[in-house]
Order: structure tokens, then C-alpha cells, then sequence
């Protein structure tokens, strides 16, 4: 397990069409009859790609600039808006590429010797690192991997689930009639499939980021998926996760299918109540020293637009993966928490992290909960892009 020091700054929050991006598109795609979601494409160029038209390959194969896509899904009834912030510092690293490997080669030597020094501390912790039986694993092999990597064209492809953010019909003036099934466990996992699809038919290494729940959805789909469609699925991020069989009573509270008791009330009561649970996550989901206010705002906003009648569609019917689930997700996989969440407690992650087979790793953040990424969007960017860096090979 890494633990890390505080951000130096804090960043700004950076959404809608403030980010710096290259390329942008958003579409609301009829994925299936009646199931219109909204995805966004964010393209972003190193210093030496100018467009996408430049990544070419030489008549030897050779030299091709290198193109990495990153699939972002979000957690229960959250909106992909919130992974905007960290979306736009991973995009500054691939303009900074060469930069970023110079710096984590400096650092390299330095991490090797603390490591080497905290070892047989950490075996004494309940915390279990597991890493594939594959060269590409080992510390040598992924620092060398950073250090000749250049990522020159990042995809970063973001969705809302249907009933979430800007995929919910609810807020359309086609608004189809509303079904308890349209927010099955199946359908979710359809929407996801059809993402991926489209993500992987482009032939790009890909790197999945999955927030809390959409860890399970992440694990199940992939372990559905026959082997030869994930070769170019490279690594998973799972932050702020875990499984329904983990023993921390909080955790186990949350995960039962069917959700927690209070979605078994009718959804008036639970308009009703809406606000005072939007406003007990929000002081749960960030840590106390978080003092942004602008994104506290920002997910106050955003949880009291969701439908509480879709919401209650949706939890009772969610099923987290197990740890059976886990130890069959044989794609690398970086573990990711906040020391301090308050919504699914650090020890899920430690739970999911020794469940993985292929777990390269395990980092609690400090001095930050369940929104980990949007508390400290450069913290987490920087282990994102160095985890991806290592993997590409």
C-alpha cells in the first residue's frame, strides 16, 4: 500500500466547456429503442501530434504516434460531469508527456528505496499486494515501460448512464413512459457493454476508470466478455470500490441487494427527504478539509436533479460483484481510495485490492473520502497516467 503526501494546490474546478481540450464531441446516442444516452468524446494532443489525420504508420509499422482511450464510468446515479477536473489534468499530461516521464524517473530511485524500507511494515498490515506473474509487473519493467512511452493522442470517452446527468429522460420532451425495468442490473450492464464496444472497435490500447459502483458493473461485464474482444483493454482503475462480501458492516449495509431500507419507501416520501440525503452525502463524500466550495456545490446540484423515483428504480435493483467476481478479473488493475471515505470505508478497497488477481496496486489518498479524484485530481491523475504509461507495452 502507497500512502501519499497532500497536494502542494489545490486545482480549480474545470467543467463543461472550460476544459482545454482539442477535439470535442458530444452526442445522445438511441443506443437501444427508447434508450437515448449521452456520451462525450474529449480528444487531447501531445506537443509533437497536431491532429489525429498525423498518427500515421511508416511502411516499416514503425514510429506510429502513439494513441491511448480512456473510458470513464461513473458511480450510482452520479453523472460523468464530476471526472471533469481530472479528465483535464490527465489531457495537461499527455501535452507534458516527456516532461512527466523525466520527473517520474527522478522520483523512481527514490519510491524503490522507501519501498524496500517499508516492506516488512506493510506485511504486517491487513493490506495484501497482488501483481500478475507477468514481466510487465514487476517495478523495472513498468518504470522502463514510462520512461519510453509517449502517449501522443489521448480519447477520453465519458457517459451518463440512462437515468443520470444529461441521459435522463425524465428531462426530455420525447420523455419515453417510465419503467422499474429500464433501471434493471442487465440494462446498466447493456449501456456499459455498448460504450465499450464502440471504445475497443477502434482498435486503441484502452484504460478503464471506474468510480464505487461502477467497479462491480466494470468487473461483471468484463468477466462476460469472451478473451480475444479484451486484448486491447490494457488496465483497469478502480477507485473508491468494493464488494458486497466484504465484512465491514457499513459496506455490507450498502451492497445488499435491493439497497439500503430507505429506497423501500414510495418515491414521494423520497422527494420529500431528497434534500437532507443529497446534503449528507455531499458532507460524507468529501473530507472536512476539502474546502472548495464551488464542487461541494457542484454535487449538491448534481444529486438533487436525480429523479427519486429513478433512483429507486435503480438501487433496488443493483447487485455488487463479489470477491468470486474479483478473482476472475484477470486485467491489470490499480486500487485507488481515500483514507477517510466515509461512504464505502477504506477497507473495501483493501478488500478488493487482495481480491484482484492482477492488482498492481494499492493507494489510499489522505485527507480525502469517496470523491478521492475531485478532491485530489492531480494526485490520482498522476498514478492514472503512470499506471497507463506502464502498461502500454
Amino acid at each position: 500500500m502507497q500512502k501519499i503526501e497532500e497536494e502542494s494546490s489545490k486545482s480549480p474546478w474545470i467543467c463543461g466547456p472550460t476544459i482545454r481540450f482539442d477535439q470535442d464531441i458530444k452526442d445522445y446516442v438511441e443506443i437501444r429503442p427508447g434508450r437515448r444516452v449521452m456520451i462525450r468524446k474529449l480528444t487531447f494532443h501531445s506537443k509533437a501530434s497536431e491532429s489525429v489525420e498525423s498518427c500515421e504508420m511508416t511502411e516499416q509499422g514503425q514510429n506510429k504516434l502513439s494513441k491511448v482511450a480512456i473510458l470513464f464510468v461513473h458511480g450510482s446515479c452520479a453523472a460523468s460531469s464530476q471526472f471533469s477536473q481530472i479528465v483535464q489534468h490527465l489531457g495537461n499530461c499527455v501535452k507534458n508527456t516527456e516532461k512527466k516521464c523525466e520527473e517520474y524517473m527522478n522520483d523512481h530511485d527514490e519510491v524503490t528505496r522507501q519501498n524496500k524500507n517499508e516492506e516488512e511494515e506493510e506485511k504486517k498490515t491487513d493490506v495484501l499486494h497482488h501483481k500478475c506473474d507477468d514481466e510487465h509487473d514487476s517495478n523495472e519493467a513498468a518504470t522502463n515501460a514510462l520512461y519510453n512511452t509517449k502517449i501522443d493522442v489521448l480519447y477520453c470517452r465519458l457517459f451518463d448512464f440512462f437515468g443520470c446527468g444529461e441521459s435522463n429522460p425524465e428531462k426530455s420532451s420525447e420523455s419515453p413512459p417510465f419503467q422499474y425495468k429500464d433501471y434493471s442490473e442487465r440494462n446498466m450492464e447493456l449501456d456499459l457493454e455498448f460504450v465499450l464496444r464502440s471504445l475497443l472497435a477502434e482498435n486503441d490500447p484502452v484504460f478503464i476508470v471506474a468510480h464505487s459502483y461502477a467497479t462491480s458493473q466494470v468487473i461483471k461485464l468484463l468477466n462476460h466478455i469472451f478473451s480475444e474482444e479484451k486484448n486491447n483493454i490494457r488496465g483497469a482503475i478502480f477507485i473508491g470500490g468494493a464488494l458486497k462480501d466484504c465484512l465491514d458492516p457499513t459496506i455490507q449495509m450498502k451492497s445488499k441487494d435491493g439497497g439500503m431500507p430507505l429506497f423501500q419507501l414510495p418515491h414521494c416520501l423520497l422527494n420529500f427527504l431528497q434534500p437532507t440525503m443529497s446534503k449528507a452525502f455531499v458532507e460524507g463524500a468529501f473530507h472536512r478539509s476539502f474546502t472548495d466550495e464551488t464542487v461541494r456545490t457542484n454535487a449538491l446540484q448534481l444529486s438533487n436533479a436525480n429523479s427519486m423515483r429513478i433512483c429507486q428504480a435503480f438501487y433496488r435493483q443493483k447487485r455488487y460483484a463479489t470477491s468470486e467476481d474479483a478473482k476472475k478479473f484477470h486485467i491489470r488493475t490499480l486500487v485507488i481510495h481515500g483514507q477517510e471515505d466515509l461512504i464505502l470505508p477504506v477497507v473495501g478497497g483493501e478488500h478488493l485490492s487482495s481480491s484482484l488477481p492482477c492488482c498492481s496496486d494499492f493507494v489510499t489518498i489522505p485527507n480525502a473520502s469517496h470523491q478521492v479524484f475531485e478532491e485530489k485530481p492531480k494526485l490520482v491523475g498522476d498514478y492514472i497516467f503512470n499506471f497507463i504509461c506502464a502498461n502500454l507495452l
